[in-house]
């Protein structure tokens, strides 16, 4: 009992030093970046490079988060509860600092900015609804208190020209600003000269208002006509069923005109048929506008369909970024051949011997070429953790130092024991879809399975097939007739099927 208690002692201390020691390496890294700001990428509209996430109790919830979006792009950030994607999105919009790292928005450096200063709109997985107000006065709401820049006019209604008082106020702001704390600066000069060119130089003018009436009144009739909300302004949210709730919450990003438009979960209250005629409005609204969005969900279905791009997450960390075809057809790692696609893959373990791979004595997939693929893979895999090695001690110190050697020596064994004997720990994976029952003449591998189980979805059948003493799921159409307990051969096109690494989660092949 005392060797329990005194192992679990010693994990708990290991816990804190690592909180510790990113808590200060996050530190030091938001010190360098406010002496040597980070640049703005060229060609994107919104950029995050190193973005991090910590809490003063030292838990992390985004870490090295770095993703360039480009203008009218439609990005979905997608994973399981907790991972850290709405945190993301609310460092975007400002309701959560960023401990350190870059955010850039339409060029601006936008760490530091107010929400309200970096031109966006939210859609909440609440709607955010007044319940008091109608329709139309929710819509108009944001837009009462709203000021825009407008052209200055005079009694006649023509543009007013003369010299800009308010930039030459503001410059005079910055040089007095520069005066008090670096009075040797070169940029009092360039102020002087901009100051003089303003003075000497008549130019349009503009002037920060409020909207009128019959600009708010244009701007929601509008929205209305886009979401089909006429019959339903003078409504209060109480009379409104859970759809048109959410087209209100859509109307009030339509009136604002924001250039990026942030949603975090804006369907997941909605009943199944509902989400999928709202994922359908917000595609067509996300066309009409032409705004950059980003869009936060843990479904993966609404991922595939709406997405430009998807950024998969897992623990704080992003997995992979691609096209919806990109990270179905070619997932990187386990968890996202896992994580995507409805429904999941199939992944079991397998053992490679000559001439290919073998679940139990059952030959899946024949390729001599294999064993070079899997011994540069391990013996790739095992040079990395030791050139790692080599740089601990410049890293960690003291127990953490000896913690990290204990643990990364521990992975060198296994690796030098996996390239020595050849006895690659893989997994293999296969999408139910590419499940086939045999026909006579197919010269591919065919299997014997049981059919275990069935589900039937409409036009196809879900079904439970065991192969020895693993289970698969395959699809087939409803047409197909068989009983529970049938013996059936299955097979499936061999360049289809994934092969990882069970220990990192890489995949191989």
């Amino acid at each position: 009992m005392m060797k329990i208690n005194f192992k679990r002692k010693k994990q708990d201390q290991l816990q804190k030093l690592r909180i510790d020691f990113y808590k200060n390496k996050v530190k030091k890294q938001a010190i360098e970046e406010k002496m040597n700001p980070l640049p703005h990428p060229d060609n994107t509209f919104v950029s995050l490079t190193n973005i991090q996430k910590i809490y003063p109790n030292g838990y992390y919830s985004v870490v090295d988060f770095n993703l360039n979006i480009k203008e009218g792009e439609f990005i979905v950030l997608v994973g399981p509860s907790g991972c850290g994607k709405t945190t993301t999105l609310r460092m975007i919009c400002g309701l959560e600092d960023i401990t350190a790292g870059a955010l850039y928005i339409d060029g601006v450096y936008s760490n530091d900015l107010e929400p309200k200063d970096r031109g966006i709109s939210m859609v909440f997985q609440n709607y955010a609804l007044f319940p008091h107000l109608s329709v139309y006065d929710n819509l108009a709401y944001g837009l009462k208190v709203k000021k825009v820049y407008a052209k200055l006019v005079d009694e006649a209604g023509n543009q007013v020209i003369g010299i800009d008082q308010n930039a030459i106020k503001e410059l005079r702001k910055e040089k007095k600003w520069y005066l008090k704390n670096d009075p040797n600066s070169e940029e009092i000069e360039k102020i002087d000269h901009d100051i003089e060119e303003y003075q000497n130089k008549k130019i349009p003018l503009f002037i920060k208002r409020k909207l009128t009436k019959k600009e708010i009144d244009e701007k929601i009739h509008r929205a209305a006509s886009i979401l089909n909300l006429e019959q339903l302004l003078s409504r209060k949210p109480s009379q409104l069923s859970g759809g048109q709730c959410q087209r209100v919450a859509l109307g009030r990003v339509i009136v604002s005109d924001s250039k990026l438009l942030l949603m975090d979960e804006p369907l997941s209250n909605l009943d199944a048929k509902l989400r999928a005629s709202m994922r359908s409005e917000i595609i067509k609204l996300h066309k009409t506008l032409h705004a950059t969005t980003v869009y936060v969900t843990h479904d993966q279905v609404e991922a595939m369909t709406m997405a430009d791009r998807i950024v998969i997450m897992d623990r704080a960390h992003i997995k992979q970024i691609g096209t919806p075809a990109e990270v179905y057809e070619n997932p990187n790692c386990l968890f996202v051949a896992q994580f995507i696609g409805s429904p999941s893959m199939n992944i079991f373990d397998v053992e490679y011997r000559q001439p290919g791979i073998y679940l139990s004595n059952i030959l899946l997939k024949e390729d001599i070429k294999l064993e070079n693929i899997f011994m540069e893979f391990y013996r790739k895999r095992l040079e990395e953790e030791k050139e790692a090695l080599q740089t601990l001690d410049k890293i960690y110190e003291g127990i953490l130092l000896e913690a990290e050697l204990e643990e990364a020596q521990k992975k060198i064994e296994i690796l030098e024991k996996i390239v020595t004997e050849k006895n690659y720990p893989l997994k293999f994976g296969i999408r139910p879809e590419r499940i086939a029952v045999a026909s006579k003449s197919t010269k591919k591998i065919q299997l014997e399975a049981t059919i275990l189980s069935s589900e039937l979805l409409g036009d196809e059948y879900h079904i439970y097939i065991t192969i020895g003493d693993t289970m698969l799921l395959m699809k087939l159409p409803n047409t197909y007739k068989f009983e529970i307990g049938d013996q059936i051969l299955i097979t499936f096109n061999e360049s289809k099927c994934y092969i990882f690494d069970s220990i990192s989660g890489k995949r191989i092949v």
